[in-house]
C-alpha cells in the first residue's frame, strides 16, 4: 500500500512540476500561481468599475440562470463607451441576501464594437480596495523592483483581498526573480511576517526564503534552523522555503541538512518532496553556483526507489548525464519496478546522448518494443506542447 501511495504522490509531484513550466515561484502553492492579480485584470480591461448589486432576477430557477443589476459607485478606469451609465446588467444571477448591505464588486469590462461586455468580477469587502487599485496607475513605467516594493507594503493589509493580491504579485515571479528581489526587502518586516501567527500558512515558505536570501538579518539563520528542526502543522508545508533560506545563509550546513532529509526513508514523504522542491528552486535560481550541491542531492535520491524516479526525471530535463550508469542500472531494481519509474528511466535513456544509453535502448527494444515506442511517442508529444 505504501508503495502505491508513493507512486501516486510521485505522479502528482511530477505533474505539478511539468505543468508549471511557465515562470512562477516554485516555493508557492500551484493554485496560487495560477490566479490572476488585480493588476493584470486592471491592465487588460477597458473599463474597471466599483459598485454594488441592487437587484437580481432569476429567470430559470432550475438552472440558476438570470441577471443582476450592478450599480456603479466609482469608475476606476474609463472608456467613452461607458458614457453616463449609472448601472450595468450582468448576465449572471447573484442573489442579494440583504438589500441594506448588498455585496460590493469590482467589475472588469471589455468593449467590443462599442458594446460593453462585463466579463469578470471580484467580490470585495472594504473600500480600501479603491486606493489600492488607483495606485496601480502610478506603477506604470516603473521597474519590477519598484513595483514589488510597492506591493510588499500590502502583504499584511487588514483587507484579506488586498494582502492576498499583493502576495500573488510575488507568487507569480519566477525563481530567479524571487531570488533577486530578496536583497531589496526589509528584513525586519519579513521576520514579522514570518513570525506572525495570522500570516496564512501558504505564504510562510516564500517569506522564509526571502528572509534568508536577503541576508540582512543577523539572527535569521538561527530562526530558520529552529523552525526546520521543530516544524509543526503550520510550518511543515513551508519546509522548502525554510531550507532555501537557510542554505543561502549557511550553505554547507543547509545542503548537508537537505541531503540528510532526502536520504532518510523514515522522513515523511511530504518532507522529502519539500527538499526536492528546494533543489529545483536553486537549480532555477543559481544553476551554475549550486550545480555540485544539487547533483550530490540527486545522487542521494537515486539510491531510494521512493523518490529516485523524481531525480531521474530532473536529471533528464536538466540534461545532467553524470549518473547515466546509475540511472540505467535502476531499471531492473525491485525498488524501481513501478510503471512510472521504469518509463522515466526509458525517457532518460532516449534523451541521453551517451553510448550506454543508446545500448540500453537497443537492448530494451528487443525485449519490450512497445514500451520504447510508447515512451518515444510521449516525448515527441511533449515537444509539441
Amino acid at each position: 500500500m505504501r508503495r502505491w501511495m508513493t507512486w501516486c504522490l510521485a505522479v502528482a509531484a511530477l505533474v505539478l512540476f511539468l505543468n508549471n513550466g511557465a515562470p512562477a515561484c516554485s516555493l508557492c502553492d500551484s493554485a496560487l500561481r495560477s490566479q490572476t492579480t488585480f493588476r493584470h485584470e486592471f491592465e487588460q480591461a477597458k473599463i474597471v468599475l466599483y459598485g454594488h448589486l441592487a437587484d437580481s432576477q432569476l429567470k430559470n430557477p432550475g438552472k440558476g440562470v438570470g441577471t443582476s443589476e450592478f450599480v456603479i459607485e466609482k469608475v476606476l478606469k474609463n472608456d467613452p463607451a461607458l458614457a453616463n451609465r449609472a448601472a450595468l446588467q450582468l448576465n449572471t444571477y447573484i442573489p442579494v441576501l440583504d438589500s441594506k448591505n448588498p455585496p460590493h464588486y469590482v467589475v472588469f469590462v471589455a468593449v467590443k464594437n462599442g458594446q460593453l461586455d462585463p466579463y469578470h468580477s471580484r467580490l470585495v469587502k472594504t473600500t480600501a480596495i479603491l486606493p489600492y487599485l488607483k495606485e496601480m496607475d502610478g506603477l506604470k513605467g516603473k521597474d519590477q523592483t519598484q513595483q514589488l516594493l510597492h506591493y510588499f507594503k500590502y502583504l499584511d493589509n487588514e483587507d484579506e483581498r488586498i494582502s492576498q493580491d499583493a502576495f500573488l504579485e510575488f507568487a507569480r515571479l519566477n525563481d530567479k526573480e524571487v531570488g533577486e528581489i530578496a536583497k531589496h526587502l526589509p528584513a525586519e518586516r519579513l521576520r514579522k511576517l514570518l513570525e506572525n501567527p495570522k500570516t496564512p500558512n501558504e505564504r510562510l515558505g516564500l517569506y522564509a526564503f526571502l528572509l534568508g536570501a536577503g541576508g540582512n538579518d543577523k539572527d535569521a539563520a538561527a530562526l530558520l534552523r529552529k523552525m526546520i528542526d521543530k516544524t509543526d502543522a503550520r510550518t511543515a508545508p513551508a519546509l522548502d522555503g525554510l531550507l532555501g533560506g537557510y542554505i543561502n545563509l549557511k550553505p554547507k550546513e543547509g545542503w548537508d541538512l537537505t541531503a540528510d532529509i532526502l536520504a532518510d526513508p523514515k522522513k515523511p514523504l511530504t518532507e522529502r518532496f519539500a527538499a526536492v522542491r528546494t533543489l529545483r528552486f536553486y537549480h532555477a535560481w543559481k544553476p551554475t553556483e549550486t550545480h555540485k550541491e544539487v547533483l550530490h542531492c540527486l545522487s542521494v535520491m537515486l539510491k531510494d526507489g521512493e523518490i529516485g524516479d523524481l531525480a531521474i526525471d530532473d536529471l533528464r530535463q536538466w540534461q545532467m548525464w553524470d549518473f547515466t550508469k546509475e540511472v540505467l542500472g535502476c531499471f531492473d531494481k525491485p525498488a524501481f519496478d513501478s510503471p512510472l519509474a521504469r518509463r522515466n528511466i526509458v525517457r532518460y535513456a532516449l534523451c541521453c546522448p551517451q553510448p550506454p544509453a543508446r545500448e540500453f535502448i537497443a537492448a530494451l527494444s528487443k525485449q519490450n518494443a512497445d514500451l520504447v515506442a510508447e515512451v518515444r511517442e510521449s516525448l515527441e508529444s511533449d515537444k509539441g506542447n
